[in-house]
């Protein structure tokens, strides 16, 4: 339905739960705000209420997105950014942060709380994956993910080529991207290095299962920046030991579970380093998936959100 549907939708059919794009969703601005428009009227008449409901992950600086974008003065839109969240956000009747960089973030904009809306932290882990593993993995690194800059696939080629200690492991780089031609220019001739164009699902399970180490130096861009980190989340599902970046919203619970966790602007040397040590003291896998849950957060986040009251 477009939008002019769905508002009809809600006014007619009126459903019981709706579940809207995450406040601070910039692009979804045009319909979360008439949506919590109506949502707060029903409220405020106290019939034909429904519930709205979100899952929220956002860690960025979305005044600076919305800024940017919009060529705006910072303060206007740091108001525009604080307001329309706010608006949408006291419409809510249950709201889950799926990581504590998005707990933090939304914590920073709205600045105040409201006893009308439950809200739950349920971490953005995946549950254990159950396909057979090696018994010893025999791979030292796997860098998984788009071959783009923002998921750090230069900073690791600089780390490795700055490191000597590390040209002696085994590195398998899964994925595709703008900078599938220059990676594969780089692999060309290392010895130990291994590239897998496009990967199937079932190498990447079976990669992962035998790999010590999941690396994503993911880095921020006026854009975007790493929410939670889908190889990174993967890795974990099969008990590999993290390198990644601070920029993730996962990156507090990577650290207190004993990955590794560095700046995003770590020099290659830092990050050669952060490899080395991970390799040398990595996690036991069965150790990884014992952090993990039973159910995999979102779907557990899924069923608290439309959980009967």
């Amino acid at each position: 339905m477009n939008r002019i549907q769905t508002l009809w939708f809600l006014l007619t059919r009126r459903p019981q739960i709706i579940e809207i794009n995450e406040p601070t969703a910039i692009h979804a601005w045009p319909t979360t705000v008439p949506i919590a428009a109506i949502a707060r009227v029903a409220r405020a008449m106290r019939s034909s209420r429904f519930h709205l409901v979100t899952y929220a992950i956002d860690n960025s600086d979305v005044a600076h997105i919305l800024s940017t974008r919009l060529r705006l003065a910072p303060w206007l839109g740091d108001w525009i950014t604080r307001n329309v969240t706010r608006f949408i956000y006291f419409a809510l009747s249950r709201c889950v942060f799926g990581t504590s960089g998005a707990t933090a973030n939304y914590e920073t904009i709205l600045r105040k709380t409201s006893s009308l809306i439950a809200t739950r932290e349920i971490p953005a882990l995946p549950s254990p994956c159950s396909c057979a593993h090696a018994s010893a993995p025999d791979i030292d690194i796997v860098f998984l993910g788009a071959f783009d800059n923002r998921k750090g696939v230069t900073q690791l080629m600089k780390a490795w080529d700055s490191t000597p200690e590390l040209q002696t492991k085994q590195l398998q780089i899964l994925g595709k991207g703008n900078l599938a031609a220059a990676v594969a220019s780089w692999c060309e001739g290392r010895k130990g290095v291994g590239l897998h164009i496009d990967p199937s699902r079932a190498q990447i399970h079976q990669t992962l299962a035998r790999a010590k180490v999941l690396v994503l130096i993911s880095q921020r861009n006026p854009f975007w920046r790493e929410q939670v980190g889908l190889p990174i989340l993967e890795g974990l599902s099969h008990g590999c030991t993290i390198v990644t970046t601070t920029e993730t919203g996962l990156g507090d619970w990577l650290t207190k579970t004993g990955h590794i966790v560095v700046d995003p602007d770590a020099i290659p040397e830092q990050v050669g380093l952060a490899l080395l040590h991970a390799l040398k003291s990595p996690l036991q896998k069965n150790e990884v998936k014992r952090t993990l849950p039973a159910v995999d957060g979102r779907v557990a986040a899924d069923l608290w959100l439309f959980a009967d009251e």
